[in-house]
Parts: structure tokens; sequence; C-alpha cells
């Protein structure tokens, strides 16, 4: 199945923890598309913990969409989930599988451009990551990968390719709660 979006400008909605929320289950041979249409890049507005939530999916693709944040907007409290949401996020408490988060503009988010966690089978190829973590208190970068797991059958190994990326100006600015709120720890390109 595959379903396109024209450009636009997609805002939030009223759940502070997810502007989007993709659930749902491909086949092996049959990967579910939500692609932006050929030739345009739609605009995800991100003002809540996660612009884009895949989760517990299976056999699905995210491609060409641009996730945009707010333009550095000035701090008033860290913990404002509007201000440390993160653009794409994979994850679940069954976890996802056979994901594919594709050509995609990430920025100006406060957490994690694009975070997968609980996961397996995850290709992450040619997205553009940049002014990403700068709100957050939790330690995040430009791509992320915490918690893989091995949901595959188990002659398969853990599976992450994470390849022909661009990841820049992706920086902490807030001390990590990680860390007793003491230091900055992460605001990695990719980790």
């Amino acid at each position: 199945d595959t379903l396109y979006v024209k450009n636009g400008y997609y805002t939030p909605t009223i759940d502070m923890y997810k502007n989007l929320q993709i659930e749902k289950q491909g086949a092996p041979n049959n990967y579910i598309l939500i692609a932006a249409f050929p030739g345009h890049r739609p605009t995800i507005y991100v003002a809540s913990m996660n612009g884009v939530q895949i989760w517990n999916s299976q056999y699905l693709e995210f491609r060409g969409f641009e996730v945009r944040g707010m333009d550095d907007p000035p701090v008033v409290n860290q913990f404002d989930t509007t201000m440390n949401g993160n653009g794409i996020s994979a994850f679940g408490n069954i976890g996802n599988k056979y994901i594919r988060i594709v050509d995609n503009h990430v920025h100006h988010v406060g957490g994690n451009g694009i975070g997968v966690a609980n996961s397996d089978q995850i290709l992450i190829l040619r997205n553009r990551v940049w002014h990403c973590t700068h709100r957050s208190d939790a330690g995040n970068s430009g791509i992320a990968i915490t918690g893989p797991k091995n949901h595959a059958p188990t002659s398969q190994p853990y599976g992450y390719v994470v390849a022909e990326n661009v990841a820049y100006d992706n920086v902490n600015t807030f001390a990590c709660s990680c860390a007793g709120y003491s230091q900055i720890t992460d605001g990695n390109g990719i980790i």
C-alpha cells in the first residue's frame, strides 16, 4: 500500500506525545510506503514530543518529508515538550522491525532529529539532519540508535544500516538529566 502526500504544512494535533503516529503492519514483499508525492516535499511541523512517531510497526517506509521544529524560540522552560521534541522517532513497547527512513530533511527540533529504540532491521538512508538537539536535556543527537533489539528470527543478527546521511550542527546546550544536570554529554551527529 502507498500513501502519497503533496506539498503543504501539516501542523500538530492536540496530542502532546506526537503529531503523527504511524502504527501499520506491512509484509516482506509488500512494504507500506508513506511518501512525498513525486516532486514534492511536504512539511510536518513539530510542536510535541515526537513529530512523526513510528510505533510498533513492521515493513514500513517513511520517505521524502521535511520535518521541522521552531526556529530557535526563546527557551523559558527546558522541560517544555514543545521545545525538546524529536523529529522522527521509531520505537514502541513491542518494537519496530523492517523500517526504512529515507530521504527526509529534519531540522530545528529540540531533541533527536531521527531516533530509533527497541527496534530491529532498520534502514536510515540519505536523510539530512541539522540544527537538532539544541533544546533537550536528554542527551540527544542528530541520529540516535538506543536499545537495539533482535526482533527478527534467531538466525538474523541485529540489523541497522545508517548510510549516506548528512548530519551537522546537532549540539546539546543543556546539561543532561542522565548526568544529574551537571554536564553536557551528547549532541553528536550520529550515535
